[in-house]
């Protein structure tokens, strides 16, 4: 099960509800995949354990198995070594050892089922398909587009202009649809993260069908109180409050289009960049990357 959406666009929220619901064994980002399949020639014929303990070594050296080893409470830290992926290997593929070491952290945290979480696994979908195949799912989850601008605008990474932000939000919206149109019908699963918030009994009745997985009547219960009971609903929607009518226009001028398609409100005000506005914007926006990373340096 592969878990992606735009950046601040409720993947941690969904990822952390299937693993505490779900039993996924969910670990941080998955991000080694990509990195790591663009240097799969150097490990060469993978039918060769000594190839492939090479492999399992330098995944089990990325940052996503650091954190779990490293980072996390000390109660749950988990050390995904060579061994135990080799040992989940069921294929001697790069896809085979890649799934054993999701399978290892599944089975290390007593989890039932795997998968993994990256915001960016749309700008690389055709690499998971040449992967997985069809034997892949993938959950994707829809915010507004303009509540992600104004949350990645407080970060120090992601984009800091709303118009780069909103030209982002639209390139998920246009690899997701090309995903629906080319993968097998019910490999892609979708859900606004608002539809998700405001109507918990229905949200974890997507997740049943998009996962497979049927909750027991009483932890269905108890997964549905979860999400009635949690303060982000009344974070929805902040662009209405916090984003100017200028940047508001901004956005609505490159993704009026996708966020009607969504059934996202829009005020018809949108605006379209010249090609000197977005050179500003553009500059705008590494001003502002800088400014926020050296805060948080002198912070530390």
């Amino acid at each position: 099960m592969l878990i992606f959406g735009s950046a601040r666009g409720g993947t941690t929220y969904l990822t952390e509800f299937l693993d505490t619901w779900f039993d996924f064994g969910m670990g941080p980002e998955g991000t080694f995949i990509r990195p790591l399949f663009r240097k799969r020639s150097r490990y060469g014929d993978l039918a060769l354990e000594a190839n492939r303990r090479r492999l399992a070594a330098d995944i089990c050296d990325t940052e996503m198995m650091r954190i779990m080893r490293d980072v996390w409470p000390e109660d749950e830290r988990i050390d995904v070594t060579p061994e135990a992926v080799l040992a989940h290997v069921k294929e001697p593929s790069f896809a085979g050892v890649v799934h054993a070491a999701f399978a290892s952290v599944a089975t290390l945290r007593g989890k039932r089922h795997l998968g993994s979480k990256d915001p960016s696994f749309w700008s690389y979908w055709r690499i998971l398909h040449d992967l997985f195949g069809d034997r892949a799912r993938y959950v994707c989850i829809v915010r507004d587009g303009r509540d992600v601008a104004l949350s990645l605008s407080k970060l120090a990474w992601g984009e800091k202009s709303v118009y780069l932000a909103a030209k982002r939000w639209v390139s998920y919206l246009e690899a997701l649809q090309a995903m629906r149109e080319h993968l097998p019908p019910g490999s892609v699963s979708v859900i606004r993260y608002e539809d998700f918030l405001n109507d918990a009994d229905a949200a974890v009745a997507f997740l049943e069908e998009a996962t497979g997985v049927h909750l027991p009547a009483d932890r269905r219960a108890d997964a549905v109180h979860a999400i009635e009971s949690n303060d982000y609903i009344h974070r929805l929607y902040k662009w209405r409050r916090q984003m100017s009518a200028r940047d508001v226009a901004i956005f609505e001028g490159v993704a009026q289009g996708w966020l009607t398609r969504y059934g996202y409100e829009v005020t018809g005000g949108g605006i379209r960049l010249g090609p000197l506005a977005r050179l500003y914007d553009h500059a705008r926006d590494l001003q502002r990357k800088v400014y926020l990373t050296l805060s948080r340096a002198r912070s530390q």
